[in-house]
């Protein structure tokens, strides 16, 4: 099964972001989309989310009620702990231990998980809006520029968890680094 673009138009003030964009994205996969800044990948990924629609052109094989996703700022409640960040997307059924569980797998430590999230790094707040992702059930999720302010140590942490919690999921990551294809064993589309 495949979610298919065919012919996607988009436009903003009158310039083209997306010019009759046709491309499969296979289900159950990983899946890394990149391209020059400004080609249209964020747009591309609000198309996919339902928060746009394409001014021309059909999105098939989606269910827009089962995507999770990180947007390139991480949308997190500022006053609010990264637990409680976290609880608010998760069934009752998942415990607060089971939250902190999730982030002791991308080093965030339990004393940084009392916090409320104004006070963590930006790189600490990626990995509360990872987690916050990655811990629902939902079928797709999508990354817009996932590992931004991590070193390469907790990249790797990071990138390890991932693929730990989207097996058998459809996972699209936005992202300038190519190597980031090679270590999430993912299909490349390059707009």
């Amino acid at each position: 099964m495949t979610i298919t673009l065919k012919e996607i138009c988009k436009t903003y003030d009158k310039e083209p972001v997306l010019d009759h964009l046709s491309l499969s994205i296979s289900k159950g996969q990983t899946t890394c989309l990149m391209g020059s800044s400004g080609c249209g990948k964020t747009t591309l990924a609000n198309l996919l989310l339902g928060l746009l629609k394409p001014d021309k052109g059909s999105i098939t094989g989606l269910d827009t009620s089962q995507i999770a996703a990180v947007f390139q700022e991480d949308r997190l409640c500022e006053n609010l702990n990264s637990i409680k960040n976290i609880a608010i997307v998760c069934p009752k059924s998942v415990s607060k231990k089971q939250i902190l569980t999730h982030l002791l797998e991308v080093g965030l430590t339990e004393t940084d998980s009392m916090k409320p999230v104004s006070e963590l790094s930006g790189g600490m707040k990626r990995r509360v809006a990872l987690v916050r992702a990655l811990i629902t059930s939902n079928q797709m999720i999508i990354l817009d520029e996932p590992f931004k302010g991590l070193d390469t140590t907790t990249k790797g942490q990071v990138i390890a968890y991932i693929k730990k919690y989207t097996q058998g999921k459809t996972l699209l990551i936005i992202t300038h680094d190519k190597e980031d294809v090679a270590l999430l064993d993912a299909q490349l589309i390059e707009l």
